[in-house]
Order: C-alpha cells, then sequence, then structure tokens
C-alpha cells in the first residue's frame, strides 16, 4: 500500500487501517512440547522452526524482525526452515515435519491439527497492517469508499474479530 501511495495509485484520503494481526508460534496438536517464551525456540531439544521465507514474504519478514529485536534470530537460524509462504510454514507443523512454527495468529486458528504454544502479544511484536484504499483511476470510487466503510463497521469488525484480526 505504501508503494501503491507513493507512485500516486491510491486517494491518499481514502486510505484506512482495517485490522492487525499477530504472531504465533505453533506446535503439532498432539505435540508435548511448550513455549513458555520465543526463547524457548533456541532450547537444543527443539530442531526445527518453520518460518514463511524470511527474505521475501511478509509473515517471514515480521517473525525474523521479531526475532531478531529479542537477539534470538541469530541462536535458531540454523533450526530455520523457509517455507514458499505462511500456509506452507502451518502446513510443515501440521504434517508435522516441522516440530515447530511462526505464523500468524489467524492461519493458526483455521487448523484443527496444530495448537498455538505461544502467542506474541500485539504490543510486542511487529506492527502487521492491513489497509484498505480507493484507488485513484477506479470508475467506482463512491462504491469502493462505501465498501472500506463496511469493513469498519461493527458486523464486519465482529467478524474480524471472530477470526482472530485485531481490529484498531
Amino acid at each position: 500500500m505504501d508503494q501503491l501511495q507513493n507512485r500516486g495509485l491510491i486517494i491518499e484520503k481514502s486510505r484506512r487501517r482495517i485490522l492487525s494481526n499477530t504472531l504465533v508460534i505453533i506446535v503439532p496438536a498432539n505435540s508435548r512440547i511448550k513455549i513458555a517464551s520465543p526463547a524457548d525456540l533456541a532450547r537444543d531439544s527443539i530442531r526445527n522452526v518453520a518460518v514463511a521465507e524470511p527474505q521475501t514474504v511478509p509473515a517471514g519478514i515480521y517473525a525474523k524482525q521479531y526475532l531478531r529485536k529479542l537477539r534470538i534470530w541469530d541462536k535458531i537460524t540454523a533450526k530455520i526452515v523457509p517455507t514458499e509462504n505462511v500456509r506452507a510454514a502451518l502446513a510443515a507443523v501440521e504434517s508435522e515435519n516441522a516440530e515447530t512454527g511462526i505464523v500468524y495468529k489467524t492461519d493458526a486458528l483455521i487448523s484443527k491439527s496444530v495448537r498455538v504454544a505461544y502467542e506474541v502479544p500485539a504490543a510486542q511484536g511487529p506492527a502487521i497492517s492491513y489497509p484498505a484504499a480507493v484507488v485513484a483511476d477506479s470508475k467506482q470510487k463512491a462504491a469502493a469508499l462505501r465498501f472500506i466503510e463496511f469493513l469498519q463497521s461493527p458486523p464486519a469488525q465482529a467478524l474480524f474479530r471472530k477470526y482472530g484480526f485485531l481490529v484498531p
């Protein structure tokens, strides 16, 4: 969205922060692994951590930033199993090909095959934001603005909360 705004491709005044998300550390649903803090990922007993590609995929970039901030990333780089995207990291843990993984909370909540072992507090984790804006050359600007307003309405926000999203 920032790139679109910088190139003048959206109506800047229409831009709204609709949702947010947080990261979680997951384990297979039947796992006995306990994670009291992200530092536990550095324990010798944890062999691998599935993460969306940390150089190019937003979920992986966020995970890497967060773990770097905690000074944990360098301790676990040998354990990182980079995946194509966040759903692939989820699938790696679901199939027990990875012992742990870091994914968005909303992705973890859709799976019956994993459990959240640790939730990154929103105030301590990366600022994960899902914005919306009207495209500058839209032929339906008024309808697009109404849609953005709907996304911010109490019924829409209740639905987003139901699925684990954070609503500003």
